[in-house]
């Protein structure tokens, strides 16, 4: 029977022998359309096949469009069909195999189902058939009464295992049951068939709910392996990532107390003449009570100053054996100072008191200073003699300093600002200078009225340093009795002497009471500054008298007054620069650093009376007249009409001769240049001053470094500047005025138009406020004349650098800005990178000494691409490292007006070596790069040789102090073979070997431009290196300067050298200083001088030249006359040899001759 098909879903059905017609619906599956078994059986039950007309249809039946299907009932009851269709959840499809079954094993099933007597062929069928029995893995029919869902599977899975086995099980059942069928002589019935399927299904079942269980667990399992797998690998990451953070912070660790034991050495070794230590240098701050080390309060802090006593192997005699008094630095046996104005305080000194700090917490003992354990700093002996204060003292010693060095670390640099990396910035501060000292002494509340200074005595070493020690070690140093001769002879004659600071000061009426002073000052060892006044008419025997007594003293520091002085009658009709000439004897003591002198009034118009400064001396300076009477030298510039400088150095002036100055000035009207730096007119000498700069209109330049001018006495010199019209340099260095003093020059600044040149070094313009320096750069928005500004050592701060760099942005006459020593970090580098992209005048900008960094390095080198001025930059001392090198190698590559680059003192290593390297094969423009005192290996060395074979600008490279090895130096020998640029090579502090000597001695032979080389400090050198050196001296002719110093190079490199030199016709320097060079090195050079026409310096200090080379060196000075410098200092060369150098001068007016005592120049 045919129906129409158009839209129908369903297969039509209906029990055989009736009318009635049941639909089913119809399945879609694997692209045919099937009935399932169970879907019929749902309907009709009982069912035992379907048939299409007398054939019978697989159990999976496909569909039949248009067709009934008659449906066989088991039994007549079970005809009657269903009234109703209700269909029975099916498995899950996902959980089933879908390929169709093959036909032939369908047709089989079902014919032996249709008839019951099939029923044994039926079975045995099954026995044979392969789909089922004999391959586990084929799929298998869905839905029908022989199959169950299985799991998809490999043929290697163990689930699909599982299913073969339930398969083959069912297998086995189906055998038994049919044996025992045959061995009954009956067929199978339904029943036990269905017996057998139903205990299948449930195997099955339970089989796919392991499965599934098994599928779960497995995913499980893996998730937590993974899990397990990454957090192991979170694990190690974590462990390397800690491990290197370990290693860093031990690095840092270790960076950081080199840097410390560093700048504990460079304060501990720096040496200080008398002049420059007015105070003591050692000293630490600490909290007053408990109660002020809340840094919660800061405004209500306390603090006191301490002094330390300077002691260690210096203080030590022969009989410190038997004392119990530890040479180990100390807390001096007083109370201390409270601190005023703590910010300010902290300000100026915190790094240098960090440094102190740390040096005292770490016990670093340095040099022959020996740091005892932080409970030892306080001795017993001081808790018996002085305050009670010292008590609570030795008791929180160690929580205060704590305090203080978290305070220090925390305080900001720039306006409250916090510090960054204050270990770097700790790093760049050196040990405190003079000036430095002077100030301190502001910021002490309770000073002693007498000038004690924590109890402590000045004292100098044998070797000339000075030092300041508590009472007990400095009588150990200390002659008792002569001491006590001394005083009672001064104090007899009216005069002073402070034991302290080792300070006599003495006016004498005659020859007799001289001498008798004399005497006991030839005795005293605890004399150091003496201020005599010869208050009679003195000649020139009474200085030689003085001269003596000198010699054998240990006075450094003189204040002579010789105004009484008369020259000898007995040569009055002598010159007058010869009558005087006996007053520069006083100037040959060894043991003199510095010497002030009062001349007679009778010297007022000797312009040419200017005796040489002998190079042992650090400060020479003469004054005609002092206090009122400086009158009568102000008088004589009022009609003087030659004068064009006034120099004077080392004396006070008061207010008196400042007021008769600048009456002078008012009318002088030719003195140009005034150089009174160290005279200490303060603020009421340059008030004065300030008026005759209103009206005079000749003086160009005033030099008024270190006068403590103040806030008041700057204000007065700013509104002379609104009206002068010719001042064109203003030195207002190491004065102390701040942001107040500043403003009004600034103030000036917008109208004066003749100022080019303004240094405010070392003032405190700076202080609490950035306005001053703010103030400074608005004037520089405007001004048109200003070329030069100097603020070294100011804490311009954060926001004073940034005024500064918007300042530049319009200025257009500034040429050069030092900023040097200013704690400029990488931000505020950066505001000043921005302001050169745009500026088109700075050439030149110092920042050394700063905390510049790689940050602020890569800032500039940007600048550097667009910038078309800039030709110096200055940025030693300044954090650097490779990736900051590397930043301004690439900015090299395209800068074209960049020709001094100054990285001194950084931490470049080969790789930033490299990179500079590479910048100069593009650079046509830099002529001088400074690489001193950095990291670079013999990698970068040979990067930097490799490029001087065709660089074609650079003429100066320094190298010095680096890491360069031999492989380096032969690279860079052999670079210049080719080079024809470069002039000056700086290797020292190299470790250059003989090797090395013969390949720059190969260099010389025909290299036609370098004209300066150092190899010095090498002691590998030797005197073969000096050899084999000599021989490309004998051919060279472009060498003008040889470095050799420190290279062992004994009398044997010398010989070699001179014999060499005999024939050279340029070299013009040559430094052997520190070689080991006696007697048989210096005669050879003698016999060189005798015939050298161009040799005119040479430096033989620190050598073992006795009298007897001095004697042949003086034979030859009777005939040289080229030689204009000979040092000679530290060798062993006594009267006799002093005595034939100065003969030899008789007849030499060429020559100076430096350390050798008892010669008119020196």
């Amino acid at each position: 029977m045919t129906l129409d098909t158009a839209v129908d879903r369903s297969q039509a059905f209906r029990v055989v022998g009736t009318a009635q017609v049941l639909k089913i619906p119809i399945q879609h599956v694997n692209g045919q359309n099937v009935v399932y078994w169970e879907s019929i059986e749902q309907v009709f039950p009982g069912f035992r096949c379907v048939k299409k007309a007398d054939v019978a249809v697989p159990p999976c039946i496909p569909s039949f469009p248009g067709v009934i299907l008659d449906v066989v009932l088991s039994s007549a009851s079970e005809n009657a069909p269903t009234d109703s269709f209700v269909r029975k959840p099916s498995l899950a499809p996902t959980a089933t195999l879908t390929t169709a079954p093959d036909v032939g094993q369908n047709n089989a099933l079902a014919g032996a189902q249709t008839d019951p007597s099939n029923e044994d062929k039926f079975i045995e069928d099954l026995q044979v058939t392969p789909g089922v029995a004999e391959t586990p893995n084929r799929n298998i029919i869905t839905n029908g009464p022989l199959a169950r869902p299985s799991v998809a599977s490999t043929s290697s899975s163990p689930q699909v295992e599982t299913t073969s086995k339930i398969v083959l099980s069912f297998i086995d059942s189906l055998k038994r049951a049919s044996e025992k069928a045959k061995n009954s002589d009956g067929p199978l019935c339904r029943k036990e068939f269905n017996a057998v399927m139903s205990r299948m299904l449930k195997l099955q079942e339970s089989s796919d709910t392991k499965q599934r269980e098994m599928v779960e667990l497995q995913r499980a399992s893996n998730a937590k392996q993974n899990e397990i797998l990454r957090l192991q690998d979170e694990m190690k990451q974590l462990a390397l990532v800690h491990h290197e953070e370990t290693t860093q912070m031990q690095q840092r660790a270790l960076d950081q107390m080199a840097v410390l034991q560093s700048r504990v050495q460079a304060v501990l070794t720096q040496t200080y003449e008398l002049h420059e230590y007015p105070i003591p240098r050692l000293f630490i701050v600490l909290p007053q009570y408990p109660s002020g080390w809340d840094l919660l309060k800061p405004f209500t802090e306390k603090y006191r100053l301490y002094f330390l006593c300077e002691c260690g192997e210096h203080t030590k005699t022969a009989s410190s054996s038997k004392s119990r008094t530890p040479h180990e630095i100390h807390l001096a046996k007083h109370e201390g100072y409270e601190v005023t104005r703590p910010t300010a305080f902290f300000r100026q000194y915190g790094p240098y008191i960090l440094t102190i700090l740390k040096m005292l917490k770490y016990s670093l003992s340095v040099a022959s200073v020996a740091v005892p354990a932080v409970a030892h700093l306080v001795n017993a002996d001081a808790l018996n003699h002085t305050a009670k204060s010292l008590e609570h003292l030795q008791k929180c010693i160690g929580p205060g300093m704590d305090q203080v060095i978290g305070r220090i670390e925390k305080d900001a640099v720039d306006e409250l600002e916090p510090i960054k990396h204050f270990s770097d910035q700790v790093e760049n501060k050196e040990a405190l200078e003079g000036a430095d000292l002077r100030k301190l002494e502001t910021f002490l509340k309770d000073k002693d009225g007498y000038k004690v200074l924590g109890n402590l005595y000045r004292t100098v070493t044998d070797e000339g340093h000075v030092k300041w020690v508590c009472m007990d070690h400095f009588r150990e140093n200390y002659n008792q009795t002569a001491a006590e001769v001394f005083q009672r002879a001064v104090t007899a004659l009216g005069g002073s002497f402070d034991e302290n600071n080792g300070l006599v000061q003495v006016k004498i009426g005659s020859r007799e009471s001289a001498n008798e002073l004399y005497l006991a000052l030839e005795k005293a060892r605890s004399v150091y500054e003496l201020d005599i006044t010869l208050n009679w008419a003195c000649t020139g025997t009474d200085v030689q008298a003085l001269e003596s007594a000198l010699k054998k003293s240990v006075v450094a520091v003189l204040h002579l007054d010789l105004r009484q002085f008369q020259p000898s009658l007995t040569n009055k009709f002598s010159p007058i620069p010869t009558r005087y000439e006996v007053l520069s004897r006083i100037l040959q003591p060894l043991n003199m650093k510095s010497v002030h002198i009062v001349l007679p009034r009778s010297l007022i118009k000797l312009s040419n009376f200017s005796p040489k400064r002998p190079p042992h001396l650090r400060k020479l300076s003469f004054e005609m007249v002092v206090g009122s009477n400086f009158r009568v030298h102000a008088e004589t510039l009022e009609t003087e009409s030659t004068r064009t400088t006034l120099y004077r150095l080392g004396s006070s002036v008061g207010l008196n001769g400042a007021e008769a100055l600048s009456k002078a000035l008012k009318t002088n009207s030719t003195l140009t240049t005034l150089d009174f730096s160290s005279i200490t007119i303060g603020d009421n000498g340059a008030q004065a001053l300030s008026e005759a700069l209103k009206t005079n209109s000749t003086l160009t330049t005033l030099d008024l470094k270190d006068n403590s001018i103040g806030d008041s006495g700057t204000q007065a010199l700013a509104e002379a500047l609104k009206t002068n019209a010719t001042l064109t340099s203003l030195n207002l260095e190491d004065n102390s005025f701040g942001p107040d003093g500043v403003r009004a020059l600034a103030e000036a600044l917008t109208t004066n138009s003749t100022l080019i040149t303004l240094s405010l070094q070392g003032n405190l313009i700076n202080v609490f406020t950035s306005s001053g320096t703010m103030a400074l750069a608005e004037a520089l928005k405007t001004n048109s004349t200003l070329t030069t500004l100097n603020l070294q050592h100011n804490s311009i701060g954060r926001r004073g650098t940034q005024a500064l760099a918007e300042a530049l942005k319009t200025n257009t006459t500034l040429t050069t800005l030092n900023l040097q020593r200013n704690m400029i970090g990488s931000s505020d580098t950066q505001a000043l990178a921005e302001a050169l992209k745009t500026n088109s005048t700075l050439t030149t900008l110092n920042l050394q000494r700063n905390l510049v960094g790689d940050t602020g390095a890569q800032a500039l080198a940007k600048a550097l691409r667009t910038n078309s001025a800039l030709s110096t930059l200055y940025l030693g001392i300044n954090q650097i490292e490779n990736y900051g090198a590397k930043a301004l190698a690439g900015a090299l590559q395209t800068n074209s007006t960049l020709t001094t680059l100054y990285l001194t003192d950084n931490k470049i290593e080969d790789g930033g070596a490299k990179a500079l390297a590479d910048a100069l094969k593009a650079n046509s423009t830099l002529t001088t790069l400074d690489l001193r005192e950095n990291s670079i290996g013999s990698d970068g060395a040979m990067a930097l040789a490799e490029v001087l074979q065709t660089n074609l600008a650079l003429t100066t490279l320094i190298l010095d102090n680096n890491f360069i090895g031999s492989y380096g130096a032969m690279a860079l020998a052999k670079a210049l073979k080719t080079n024809s640029t470069v002039t000056t090579l700086d290797l020292g502090h190299n470790s250059i070997g003989v090797t090395e000597a013969r390949a720059f001695s190969e260099v010389l032979m025909i290299n036609s431009t370098l004209t300066t080389l150092d190899l010095g400090y090498s002691t590998a050198f030797g005197s073969e290196g000096a050899q084999v050196l000599s021989e490309a001296l004998d051919v060279n002719s472009t060498l003008t300067t040889l470095q050799l110093w420190g290279s062992m190079i004994g009398d044997n490199g010398a010989k070699a050298l001179s014999k060499a030199l005999t024939s050279n016709s340029t070299l013009s320097t040559l430094h052997l200083s520190n070689n080991s060079i006696g007697f048989n090195g210096a005669h050879a050079l003698s016999e060189l001088l005798k015939i050298n026409s161009t040799l005119t310096t040479l430096n033989l200090s620190r050598n073992n030249i006795d009298d007897d080379g001095a004697k042949a060196l003086a034979d030859t000075l009777k005939t040289n006359s080229t030689l204009t410098t000979l040092y000679l200092r530290d060798n062993s060369i006594g009267s006799d040899g002093a005595k034939a150098l100065a003969e030899s001068l008789k007849s030499n007016s060429t020559v100076t001759i430096y350390g050798v005592p008892g010669l008119a120049k020196t």
